[in-house]
C-alpha cells in the first residue's frame, strides 16, 4: 500500500530506470506486498493531502513540496470531473512548470551543501520530467487515461519525497553553510557564489 492506494507492479506506467527505483529493478517492499491493482476510480477519489509526515526539515524544500501537493490535488479534482478537461490541462501544465522550478531549486541546494547524491538525484528529476512531458502530450491528444496519469504523478511524488529527498536534509545538517534559514531560491544562489569565492 502506498499513499492509501493498492496496485500491482504490472500496473506501473513507467520503467524503474525512468523514475529512480533501485537499479536492480526491484520495487520497494511496499509495492511487492500489494495484492490488488488500484481501481481507476479509487485514485481519482482519493484526496492528495499534505501532512507533516512528508516534511524533510528544510523549510524552502518543504514549502515547495507543499505547493506540489496542492497542485496534484487540484489536478485530481479536475481529472475527476469529466467536464473539466480544460482545467485539468491547465493544471497539468502548471504542475509541469512548477516541477521544473522545484527541481532547479533542489539541485541548487544540493550543490550548496555538496550533497553526495547530487548526480543521481538530478538524473531522477530528468527521468520524471521526461515521463510527465510525454504524458502531457498524450493527455493533450486525448490518448491518456486520467487515472493512469494521476497515479503516476502521485506514486512518483510520494516515493521521491519520502525516500530520496530526505537525504538532502542529512547533507544540509552537515553542511558548512546554514541553509535552514533560506526562504528564497535567490538566497541559495548567493550562498553558492560566496562559498565558491572562498
Amino acid at each position: 500500500h502506498f499513499f492509501g492506494l493498492s496496485f500491482s507492479p504490472l500496473d506501473l506506467p513507467f520503467t524503474v530506470s525512468q523514475v529512480g527505483f533501485p537499479r536492480l529493478g526491484l520495487l520497494p517492499s511496499c509495492f511487492m506486498e500489494c495484492e490488488v491493482a488500484v481501481v481507476a476510480d479509487e485514485v481519482l477519489l482519493t484526496p492528495v493531502v499534505w501532512s507533516d509526515a512528508y516534511r524533510i526539515g528544510v523549510p524552502l524544500i518543504d514549502h515547495q513540496h507543499l505547493r506540489l501537493f496542492e497542485l496534484v490535488e487540484r489536478l485530481r479534482v479536475a481529472l475527476s470531473s469529466q467536464r473539466a478537461t480544460a482545467v485539468a490541462l491547465k493544471t497539468l501544465r502548471s504542475l509541469v512548470s512548477y516541477c521544473a522550478e522545484h527541481f532547479e531549486s533542489e539541485e541548487l541546494l544540493m550543490q550548496v551543501v555538496r550533497h553526495p547524491g547530487y548526480a543521481r538525484h538530478a538524473e531522477l528529476h530528468r527521468g520524471f520530467t521526461a515521463v510527465v512531458l510525454d504524458y502531457l502530450a498524450r493527455f493533450e491528444a486525448g490518448t491518456l487515461d486520467p487515472a493512469h496519469l494521476l497515479r503516476t504523478v502521485v506514486e512518483w511524488l510520494m516515493h521521491h519525497v519520502m525516500t530520496v529527498d530526505v537525504g538532502i536534509a542529512e547533507s544540509c545538517r552537515h553542511a558548512r553553510v546554514d541553509v535552514f534559514s533560506v526562504t528564497r531560491v535567490s538566497e541559495l544562489a548567493s550562498v553558492l557564489e560566496a562559498d565558491a569565492a572562498h
